[in-house]
């Protein structure tokens, strides 16, 4: 299944532990990590190493963009709207996918801990070669 998929089908069936009573699939947040992450994921890269640029009209930051807005219009996902709500709502079950560094995860931890309780775990999300990990976590 893809993330996609997997993200909507999460949406339209929200987790049985969840705290929140609905879901999100997946909660945007929006910074410049995020969307290097996607970029990546996407097989592209946001920086011209040939002509030392930031390039953010090529085909990967054009499909990544194209697909997290597909995510938002099909009600698949959400934007983050306050700094660290996405940890809640991953902790509370509201979403089943999260995408941060690592250096989150006790942060997420107590999330869990605090809200629904559920076991979970992390996956790496971006392509081979890319410097600093992020983490997409799922529940369990």
């Amino acid at each position: 299944m893809e993330f996609l998929e997997i993200v909507c089908k999460a949406a339209n069936q929200p987790f049985s532990k969840t705290l929140a009573g609905e879901s999100t699939g997946y909660g945007l947040e929006i910074e410049a990590s995020t969307l290097a992450a996607w970029v990546f994921a996407h097989a592209g890269d946001i920086f011209d190493y040939d002509t030392h640029q930031y390039n953010f009209q090529n085909d990967s930051v054009v499909a990544a963009m194209q697909f997290l807005q597909e995510l938002i219009l099909k009600g698949c996902a959400g934007v983050v709207a306050e700094k660290y709500s996405d940890d809640r709502d991953f902790g509370a079950g509201k979403q089943l996918f999260e995408i941060n560094s690592t250096s989150a995860i006790p942060y997420i931890r107590d999330a869990i801990e605090s809200g629904a309780q559920f076991d979970w775990g992390f996956l790496p999300f971006h392509t081979p070669g890319w410097h600093q990990p992020k983490i997409r976590l799922v529940q369990v």
